[in-house]
């Protein structure tokens, strides 16, 4: 005879017999309770080795995070070494560029000024020959002239040093035309004799 009292333990209602509680109900309640246990236990493992998985992953991606910072930092370098080898090239080309025009130009400048002063000399020259040429002129016909206003007064020289001395200078003014690099040669003055 099932009595119709019950009693309630964690939540659920045991049958209460005249030993105690029904002892079909305990068995059924905690085989239940292991059943539900065991999934637990289950589902607690799996979580836990997903907790593992994710650990492991998370680590993992710690790492492969790190050695990505590390190939970045590698590659930036590297690529900060080359810009600036580069830019090292790019400038040392400019400043080569830049000395081989410079030196180009300072060559033209230099041959225009040569030039410049080659003909500014060379009107120089063509003036001073035409002076000189000038003077030499006016020499000649002033010893021309000379040579005969004189002569008669040189009674006091001799007549074959005037002579002399007035054929040295002729020879030097016709014998090569003044070029302005050399200076000509003049006979001493005569001695007085009495």
């Amino acid at each position: 005879m099932a009595s119709k009292r019950k009693k309630t333990l964690w939540g659920h209602d045991f049958p209460v017999v005249r030993d105690g509680l029904s002892e079909n109900e305990v068995v059924s309640f905690v085989e239940e309770l292991i059943a539900n246990s065991d999934e637990g236990l289950q589902k607690l493992a799996h979580i836990d080795s997903l907790y593992k998985l994710a650990n492991r992953t998370l680590d993992e991606a710690n790492k492969l995070a790190e050695q990505c910072q590390e190939d970045a930092k590698r590659s930036t370098e590297e690529q900060r070494v080359a810009i600036l080898e580069k830019a090292r090239e790019d400038a040392l080309a400019i400043t080569n560029e830049t000395q081989e025009t410079s030196r180009v130009r300072a060559e033209k400048q230099s041959q225009k000024i040569i030039k410049a002063a080659e003909s500014k000399a060379g009107a120089l020259q063509d003036d001073l020959r035409k002076t000189v040429e000038e003077w030499v002129e006016q020499v000649e016909q002033a010893l021309g002239n000379l040579n005969e206003s004189v002569r008669p007064l040189i009674a006091v020289w001799r007549i074959d040093q005037f002579d002399e001395l007035t054929a040295e200078v002729e020879t030097l003014v016709s014998a090569k035309p003044f070029d302005g690099e050399e200076t000509p040669e003049i006979a001493p003055k005569p001695t007085r004799t009495r």
